[in-house]
C-alpha cells in the first residue's frame, strides 16, 4: 500500500422539482495499491459502454460500499467512479474497478 486515496460516500437531496441529487458524504483517507486494468477487464467493461482506468487494491474492512474515489489532493486531484469490485476467497483486501467519469 503505498498510495493515500480518499473513499467518498454519496447521499442523496431532493430539489424542488423532486429530483434526487448526489452530495458528497464522509470522506474516509486510506492506503491502496494502485494499478492498471487488464486488457480483459478493459475490453469487457467497455463492451459495457464503461471507461475502466485503474484498480485499486485497499483492506475490506476500509471500504463501506463508497461510490467514489478521490486519487491525489488540491488541484491535482481526480475523481473516480467505483463500477465494480471483486474480494478474493479468503483475503483481507478488495479490489475497486474505478472508471473516470464527468460529474462524478
Amino acid at each position: 500500500m503505498d498510495e493515500q486515496i480518499y473513499l467518498i460516500a454519496q447521499n442523496y437531496q431532493t430539489d424542488s422539482l423532486g429530483q434526487r441529487i448526489p452530495v458528497d458524504g464522509p470522506s474516509s483517507p486510506v492506503w491502496a495499491k494502485l494499478k492498471s486494468v487488464s486488457r480483459s477487464e478493459w475490453a469487457a467493461a467497455g463492451q459495457q459502454g464503461l471507461q475502466p482506468q485503474l484498480v485499486a487494491i485497499v483492506y475490506a474492512l476500509d471500504y463501506a460500499d463508497q461510490p467514489v474515489v478521490v486519487i491525489g489532493e488540491g488541484e491535482s486531484a481526480r475523481r473516480y467512479s467505483v463500477y465494480r469490485t471483486y474480494r478474493p476467497e479468503n483475503s483481507e483486501y478488495i479490489e475497486l474497478y474505478l472508471e473516470r467519469k464527468v460529474g462524478v
